[in-house]
């Protein structure tokens, strides 16, 4: 659990929506994974208030990087050897590929981690609140846009798809979001639905409000 310095307000205009957003992430117990035969990564899941909504920010990779080309995802990445734990990771590449400075991130919260298929990353996900308006600028080499959505839009149960399928024996179910001529899948969007899933059992008669 996580308690979040009383100052943040001052980072950020603080409504209702955001108080339960930061009470249901804070409250959250995440569930860790360790298994020696993958690498650690970290995310991080960068939330900012518009407009009396609250917004995700997202990217999307060129075709130019290692892993997960031209998919949409969170900034983030590998664990360095010099990061002191997960959550220094998260910032870390959170300038590195948006120049999101940490002083200006107040990390309210950590998911569960995941697995990922393709690239053999176990990854912990950050929740953090950001200031608005603010300047991000996207790598040019590493990614090919950054953009933003209201989680309201990301709860609407149409844009929402469940596709199951079969991996190791085993049937999954697996989420797409389409919003704007753009699919979330993979990771990204696992971690998405749990990100959702928390918001809505956290606190059902108050969660309407954030979305």
């Amino acid at each position: 659990m996580y308690l979040f310095p009383q100052e943040f307000g001052d980072k950020i205009k603080s409504v209702s929506a955001t108080t339960i957003f930061t009470k249901c992430i804070a409250s959250h117990e995440p569930q860790r994974i360790y298994e020696a035969t993958r690498d650690l990564a970290a995310v991080l899941i960068p939330i900012f208030e518009k407009n009396d909504k609250l917004h995700v920010v997202y990217i999307r990779r060129s075709d130019r990087v290692a892993y997960h080309k031209g998919q949409i995802s969170f900034p983030g990445g590998k664990r360095d050897p010099e990061d002191a734990d997960l959550k220094e990771t998260a910032l870390r590449e959170s300038w590195e590929e948006i120049e999101l400075r940490a002083e200006d991130v107040t990390i309210i919260g950590q998911l569960d981690d995941i697995r990922t298929t393709t690239s053999n990353f176990i990854v912990t996900p950050f929740v953090g609140l950001i200031p608005y308006p603010y300047k991000l600028k996207k790598n040019d080499f590493e990614h090919d846009e950054v953009f933003d959505v209201s989680l309201s839009a990301l709860a609407y149960e149409a844009r929402t798809r469940k596709v199951e399928s079969i991996l190791d024996d085993q049937t999954t179910i697996s989420c797409f979001y389409d919003y704007d001529g753009r699919t979330i899948w993979g990771a990204t969007a696992a971690i998405t639905a749990q990100l959702l899933e928390i918001l809505r059992s956290c606190d059902g008669a108050q969660c309407p409000h954030i979305f």
